[in-house]
Protein backbone atom coordinates (compact mmCIF):
# COMPACT_ATOMS: atom_id res chain seq x y z
CA UNK A 1 0.00 0.00 0.00
CA UNK A 2 3.26 2.49 0.61
CA UNK A 3 4.10 2.14 -3.37
CA UNK A 4 0.67 3.04 -4.13
CA UNK A 5 0.19 5.96 -1.94
CA UNK A 6 3.59 6.96 -3.23
CA UNK A 7 2.32 6.63 -6.98
CA UNK A 8 -0.80 8.67 -6.30
CA UNK A 9 0.70 12.00 -4.10
CA UNK A 10 3.70 12.31 -6.88
CA UNK A 11 1.35 11.90 -9.91
CA UNK A 12 -1.31 13.73 -8.72
CA UNK A 13 1.57 16.70 -7.75
CA UNK A 14 2.91 16.38 -11.55
CA UNK A 15 -0.65 17.04 -12.99
CA UNK A 16 -0.86 20.54 -10.36
CA UNK A 17 2.04 21.28 -11.29
CA UNK A 18 1.08 22.22 -15.14
CA UNK A 19 -1.90 24.48 -13.54
CA UNK A 20 1.34 26.42 -11.27
CA UNK A 21 3.42 26.02 -14.63
CA UNK A 22 0.75 27.92 -16.81
CA UNK A 23 -0.44 30.28 -13.85
CA UNK A 24 3.13 31.49 -13.57
CA UNK A 25 3.45 32.10 -17.50
CA UNK A 26 6.79 29.58 -17.52
CA UNK A 27 6.97 27.46 -20.83
CA UNK A 28 5.78 24.24 -19.58
CA UNK A 29 7.72 22.28 -22.79
CA UNK A 30 11.20 23.78 -21.73
CA UNK A 31 10.13 22.99 -17.90
CA UNK A 32 9.57 19.62 -19.04
CA UNK A 33 12.55 18.64 -20.84
CA UNK A 34 14.73 19.93 -18.03
CA UNK A 35 12.76 17.83 -15.53
CA UNK A 36 14.16 15.13 -17.40
CA UNK A 37 17.51 15.63 -16.89
CA UNK A 38 16.87 16.09 -12.98
CA UNK A 39 15.28 12.70 -13.42
CA UNK A 40 18.24 11.07 -14.77
CA UNK A 41 20.09 12.93 -12.38
CA UNK A 42 17.59 11.28 -9.25
CA UNK A 43 17.61 7.83 -10.57
CA UNK A 44 21.58 7.37 -10.87
CA UNK A 45 21.73 9.22 -7.48
CA UNK A 46 19.21 7.16 -5.84
CA UNK A 47 20.14 3.94 -7.56
CA UNK A 48 23.83 4.29 -7.27
CA UNK A 49 24.26 4.02 -11.14
CA UNK A 50 27.04 5.99 -12.14
CA UNK A 51 27.93 4.95 -15.95
CA UNK A 52 24.22 3.80 -16.59
CA UNK A 53 24.98 4.03 -20.78
CA UNK A 54 27.67 1.65 -20.33
CA UNK A 55 24.97 -0.87 -18.94
CA UNK A 56 21.91 -0.08 -20.64
CA UNK A 57 22.43 -1.90 -24.02
CA UNK A 58 22.99 -5.44 -22.29
CA UNK A 59 19.37 -5.67 -20.93
CA UNK A 60 16.41 -7.19 -23.30
CA UNK A 61 14.16 -4.26 -22.33
CA UNK A 62 16.56 -1.58 -23.91
CA UNK A 63 14.26 -1.21 -26.96
CA UNK A 64 11.03 -0.99 -24.81
CA UNK A 65 13.58 2.24 -22.62
CA UNK A 66 12.96 4.40 -26.28
CA UNK A 67 9.05 3.45 -26.73
CA UNK A 68 8.76 4.88 -23.49
CA UNK A 69 11.36 7.43 -23.37
CA UNK A 70 9.32 8.57 -26.43
CA UNK A 71 5.92 8.31 -24.79
CA UNK A 72 6.99 10.21 -21.77
CA UNK A 73 7.87 13.15 -23.24
CA UNK A 74 4.86 13.00 -25.60
CA UNK A 75 2.60 12.53 -23.70
CA UNK A 76 3.77 14.71 -20.46
CA UNK A 77 3.59 17.72 -22.97
CA UNK A 78 0.48 16.65 -24.22
CA UNK A 79 -1.01 16.77 -20.71
CA UNK A 80 0.54 20.52 -19.91
CA UNK A 81 -1.28 21.16 -23.57
CA UNK A 82 -5.02 19.20 -21.95
CA UNK A 83 -4.65 20.91 -18.76
CA UNK A 84 -3.99 24.44 -20.11
CA UNK A 85 -6.93 23.97 -23.23
CA UNK A 86 -9.42 21.86 -21.03
CA UNK A 87 -8.81 22.40 -17.53
CA UNK A 88 -7.14 20.47 -14.76
CA UNK A 89 -9.95 18.36 -13.86
CA UNK A 90 -10.61 17.26 -17.73
CA UNK A 91 -6.83 16.66 -17.95
CA UNK A 92 -6.74 14.38 -14.48
CA UNK A 93 -9.54 12.22 -15.56
CA UNK A 94 -8.89 11.79 -19.61
CA UNK A 95 -5.54 10.38 -17.93
CA UNK A 96 -6.41 8.66 -15.19
CA UNK A 97 -9.73 6.64 -16.81
CA UNK A 98 -7.49 5.70 -19.60
CA UNK A 99 -7.16 2.29 -16.91
CA UNK A 100 -9.53 0.61 -19.45
CA UNK A 101 -6.79 0.24 -22.00
CA UNK A 102 -3.59 -1.71 -19.81
CA UNK A 103 -7.09 -3.53 -18.27
CA UNK A 104 -8.20 -4.77 -21.52
CA UNK A 105 -4.43 -6.12 -21.99
CA UNK A 106 -3.81 -7.58 -18.91
CA UNK A 107 -7.44 -9.64 -19.13
CA UNK A 108 -6.69 -10.57 -22.44
CA UNK A 109 -2.83 -11.05 -22.87
CA UNK A 110 -1.91 -11.77 -19.12
CA UNK A 111 -5.33 -13.53 -18.49
CA UNK A 112 -6.12 -12.21 -14.97
CA UNK A 113 -9.53 -12.55 -13.92
CA UNK A 114 -12.60 -10.90 -14.40
CA UNK A 115 -16.09 -10.84 -13.80
CA UNK A 116 -19.39 -8.74 -15.38
CA UNK A 117 -18.46 -5.92 -12.61
CA UNK A 118 -15.08 -5.28 -14.45
CA UNK A 119 -17.14 -4.82 -18.27
CA UNK A 120 -19.78 -2.75 -16.74
CA UNK A 121 -17.29 -0.48 -15.90
CA UNK A 122 -14.88 -0.64 -18.55
CA UNK A 123 -18.67 0.57 -20.32
CA UNK A 124 -19.06 3.13 -18.01
CA UNK A 125 -15.57 4.36 -18.30
CA UNK A 126 -15.72 4.74 -21.84
CA UNK A 127 -18.96 7.21 -21.46
CA UNK A 128 -16.98 9.22 -18.75
CA UNK A 129 -14.44 10.04 -21.20
CA UNK A 130 -16.54 11.82 -23.36
CA UNK A 131 -18.95 13.45 -20.89
CA UNK A 132 -15.40 15.07 -18.67
CA UNK A 133 -13.86 16.16 -22.02
CA UNK A 134 -17.08 18.42 -23.18
CA UNK A 135 -15.61 21.77 -22.13
CA UNK A 136 -17.73 24.02 -19.38
CA UNK A 137 -17.74 26.87 -21.16
CA UNK A 138 -16.96 26.12 -24.94
CA UNK A 139 -16.84 29.81 -26.40
CA UNK A 140 -13.37 30.58 -25.04
CA UNK A 141 -12.80 32.49 -28.43
CA UNK A 142 -13.37 32.23 -32.24
CA UNK A 143 -10.56 30.37 -33.54
CA UNK A 144 -11.21 26.73 -34.49
CA UNK A 145 -8.04 25.54 -33.95
CA UNK A 146 -8.52 26.03 -30.16
CA UNK A 147 -11.86 25.06 -30.24
CA UNK A 148 -10.72 21.67 -31.87
CA UNK A 149 -8.25 21.20 -29.21
CA UNK A 150 -10.49 21.24 -26.57
CA UNK A 151 -11.79 17.94 -28.29
CA UNK A 152 -9.20 16.49 -29.52
CA UNK A 153 -6.53 17.07 -26.68
CA UNK A 154 -8.31 14.41 -23.71
CA UNK A 155 -8.98 11.96 -25.86
CA UNK A 156 -5.41 11.42 -27.43
CA UNK A 157 -4.14 12.25 -24.34
CA UNK A 158 -6.60 9.13 -23.32
CA UNK A 159 -5.30 6.67 -26.05
CA UNK A 160 -2.03 7.52 -25.79
CA UNK A 161 -1.30 6.94 -21.59
CA UNK A 162 -3.35 3.86 -21.66
CA UNK A 163 -0.63 2.83 -24.40
CA UNK A 164 2.13 4.24 -22.09
CA UNK A 165 0.35 2.11 -19.18
CA UNK A 166 -0.01 -0.58 -21.25
CA UNK A 167 3.79 -0.80 -21.79
CA UNK A 168 4.99 0.01 -18.98
CA UNK A 169 3.25 -3.28 -17.40
CA UNK A 170 4.20 -5.60 -20.36
CA UNK A 171 7.93 -4.31 -20.27
CA UNK A 172 7.82 -4.93 -15.96
CA UNK A 173 6.20 -8.05 -16.43
CA UNK A 174 8.20 -9.74 -19.10
CA UNK A 175 11.60 -8.07 -18.82
CA UNK A 176 12.71 -5.65 -16.01
CA UNK A 177 13.60 -7.10 -12.98
CA UNK A 178 13.65 -5.85 -10.07
CA UNK A 179 17.01 -4.73 -8.94
CA UNK A 180 17.22 -3.16 -13.06
CA UNK A 181 14.25 -0.87 -11.90
CA UNK A 182 16.25 2.44 -11.48
CA UNK A 183 18.49 1.25 -14.29
CA UNK A 184 15.56 0.77 -16.83
CA UNK A 185 13.90 4.33 -15.07
CA UNK A 186 17.25 5.81 -16.15
CA UNK A 187 16.84 4.82 -20.00
CA UNK A 188 13.59 5.81 -20.18
CA UNK A 189 14.39 9.02 -18.93
CA UNK A 190 17.80 9.67 -21.24
CA UNK A 191 15.40 9.41 -24.00
CA UNK A 192 12.92 11.44 -23.20
CA UNK A 193 15.53 14.39 -22.05
CA UNK A 194 17.89 13.49 -25.93
CA UNK A 195 14.24 14.07 -27.62
CA UNK A 196 13.14 17.30 -26.09
CA UNK A 197 16.58 18.73 -25.69
CA UNK A 198 16.84 18.48 -29.66
CA UNK A 199 13.22 20.30 -30.16
CA UNK A 200 14.03 22.68 -27.72
CA UNK A 201 17.27 23.63 -29.57
CA UNK A 202 15.81 23.65 -32.53
CA UNK A 203 12.80 26.03 -31.36
CA UNK A 204 15.38 27.97 -30.24
CA UNK A 205 17.77 28.39 -32.86
CA UNK A 206 14.18 29.03 -34.88
CA UNK A 207 13.31 31.63 -32.69
CA UNK A 208 10.40 30.17 -31.55
CA UNK A 209 10.77 30.40 -28.37
CA UNK A 210 12.77 32.37 -25.77
CA UNK A 211 14.53 30.81 -23.04
CA UNK A 212 13.45 30.96 -19.83
CA UNK A 213 15.37 30.60 -16.43
CA UNK A 214 12.56 29.79 -14.50
CA UNK A 215 11.77 27.19 -16.13
CA UNK A 216 15.28 25.73 -14.74
CA UNK A 217 13.04 26.01 -11.12
CA UNK A 218 10.38 24.46 -12.54
CA UNK A 219 12.21 21.41 -14.01
CA UNK A 220 13.97 20.49 -11.09
CA UNK A 221 10.77 21.20 -8.68
CA UNK A 222 8.36 18.74 -11.01
CA UNK A 223 11.55 16.31 -11.85
CA UNK A 224 11.93 14.09 -8.47
CA UNK A 225 7.93 13.51 -7.97
CA UNK A 226 7.90 12.65 -11.91
CA UNK A 227 11.22 9.83 -11.15
CA UNK A 228 9.07 8.82 -7.99
CA UNK A 229 5.66 8.46 -9.55
CA UNK A 230 6.68 6.39 -11.86
CA UNK A 231 9.12 4.44 -9.97
CA UNK A 232 6.22 3.39 -6.67
CA UNK A 233 3.90 2.86 -9.22
CA UNK A 234 5.95 -0.14 -11.00
CA UNK A 235 7.16 -1.32 -7.15
CA UNK A 236 3.54 -1.83 -6.74
CA UNK A 237 2.84 -3.93 -9.57
CA UNK A 238 5.93 -6.34 -8.65
CA UNK A 239 4.18 -6.71 -5.24
CA UNK A 240 1.34 -7.69 -7.17
CA UNK A 241 2.18 -8.95 -10.10
CA UNK A 242 -1.32 -10.95 -10.68
CA UNK A 243 -3.39 -7.91 -10.02
CA UNK A 244 -2.69 -4.97 -12.14
CA UNK A 245 -6.18 -4.89 -13.52
CA UNK A 246 -6.79 -3.90 -9.85
CA UNK A 247 -3.40 -2.31 -8.96
CA UNK A 248 -3.76 0.48 -12.01
CA UNK A 249 -7.63 1.25 -11.42
CA UNK A 250 -6.92 2.23 -7.62
CA UNK A 251 -4.29 4.53 -8.40
CA UNK A 252 -6.22 5.76 -11.14
CA UNK A 253 -9.24 6.77 -9.21
CA UNK A 254 -7.30 7.94 -5.85
CA UNK A 255 -5.41 10.34 -8.85
CA UNK A 256 -8.48 11.14 -10.22
CA UNK A 257 -10.36 12.66 -7.03
CA UNK A 258 -7.16 14.70 -5.81
CA UNK A 259 -7.08 15.97 -9.55
CA UNK A 260 -10.29 16.99 -9.45
CA UNK A 261 -10.56 18.17 -5.76
CA UNK A 262 -7.74 20.50 -6.66
CA UNK A 263 -9.26 21.64 -9.83
CA UNK A 264 -12.20 22.74 -8.28
CA UNK A 265 -11.41 23.91 -4.61
CA UNK A 266 -7.83 25.59 -5.00
CA UNK A 267 -8.29 26.79 -8.61
CA UNK A 268 -11.66 27.36 -9.01
CA UNK A 269 -12.27 25.61 -12.20
CA UNK A 270 -15.83 25.10 -13.31
CA UNK A 271 -17.47 21.98 -14.22
CA UNK A 272 -20.97 21.84 -16.15
CA UNK A 273 -23.64 19.15 -14.93
CA UNK A 274 -21.87 16.81 -17.82
CA UNK A 275 -18.82 17.39 -16.14
CA UNK A 276 -20.28 16.03 -12.96
CA UNK A 277 -21.48 12.96 -14.32
CA UNK A 278 -18.59 11.96 -16.17
CA UNK A 279 -16.43 12.15 -12.85
CA UNK A 280 -19.23 10.60 -10.60
CA UNK A 281 -19.29 7.69 -13.81
CA UNK A 282 -15.64 7.65 -13.67
CA UNK A 283 -15.65 6.67 -10.15
CA UNK A 284 -17.77 4.17 -10.42
CA UNK A 285 -16.15 2.66 -13.37
CA UNK A 286 -13.20 2.16 -11.65
CA UNK A 287 -15.10 1.30 -8.90
CA UNK A 288 -16.53 -1.66 -10.47
CA UNK A 289 -13.78 -2.38 -12.51
CA UNK A 290 -11.39 -2.76 -8.80
CA UNK A 291 -14.18 -5.13 -7.58
CA UNK A 292 -13.07 -8.75 -6.29
CA UNK A 293 -16.42 -9.48 -5.75
CA UNK A 294 -18.59 -9.43 -9.13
Amino acid sequence: MLFLAGSIVFTTWLTVSFKIIQRLKIDSFQSIVINYFVCIITGITFGNTLEPEKEILQFSWWPWAIVLGFCFISFFNLTAITVRVSGLSVAGVATKISLVIPFLFAVFFLNERTGMGKWIGVGLAMIAVVLTSIPANPIINNRTKKKILFWVAPIILFLGTGFQDTVIKWTEWKYVLAEQLNLFLVACFIVAFSVGFVVLLILIRLQKILFQPKALIAGMIIGVPNYFSIWFLIKALKMYPADSSVIIPVNNVAILLLNVVVGYFVFKEKLSFLNFLGIILSVVAIVLISSNFI
